[in-house]
């Protein structure tokens, strides 16, 4: 795992042992950040399960006006930490070792909001359902802004019928969709 572009490129970034987490593999994170490139230059970024941190780091790299990491594992925020130190992003960068769902308020009663909110969370418990229906509930996305869900393929429910947002784009990569979705 390495970060791709930008200030840090070529970074070879720390993952955690074993089967607890699944990083975004370096091919699917450059075909996305190909996708979402132009909105990542001074965008407030939120990386949800954000396991050994790749993503939230390559949109640090990339300069993202700030990113904020949220991790319940104490391992992974141990690793996300070693991560920062090694693209230099103490400075621009908040780690957030909680409850996705109770960041997420946390959040929203500090009046947060963020452009651009990824979410990639442990595919067999489609957390992201949950996810994406308090990020619309407590307001902690900017009126212009989108997330980003990264989910299995094969999982093709109609999720999204129960939440107030719209789907504005979807990619299909084998085993791994990312979809857009917008609240406009």
């Amino acid at each position: 795992m390495r970060i791709i572009s930008g200030k840090a490129k070529g970074r070879k970034l720390k993952s955690l042992e074993g089967l607890n987490t699944r990083p975004t593999t370096d091919r699917l994170k450059e075909t996305l950040f190909n996708i979402i490139a132009i909105d990542i230059l001074d965008c407030k970024f939120l990386d949800i399960c954000a396991g050994s941190g790749g993503i939230g780091l390559e949109a640090f790299s990339r300069n993202a006006k700030n990113v904020t990491f949220i991790e319940n594992n104490g391992d992974a925020i141990n690793v996300i930490k070693e991560n920062i130190k090694l693209c230099n992003g103490t400075e621009n960068t908040i780690v957030i070792k909680k409850d996705c769902i109770e960041a997420i308020k946390d959040l929203s009663v500090g009046g947060k909001k963020y452009d651009i909110i990824f979410i990639d969370p442990p595919y067999e418990k489609k957390l992201y359902i949950e996810l994406v229906g308090e990020i619309v509930e407590k307001n902690i996305l900017e009126e212009d802004g989108y997330i980003i869900v990264e989910r299995l393929s094969s999982d093709n429910s109609n999720w999204l019928s129960e939440i107030k947002i719209n789907k504005f784009k979807e990619k299909v990569y084998k085993t791994t969709t990312f979809e857009f979705l917008s609240i406009g």
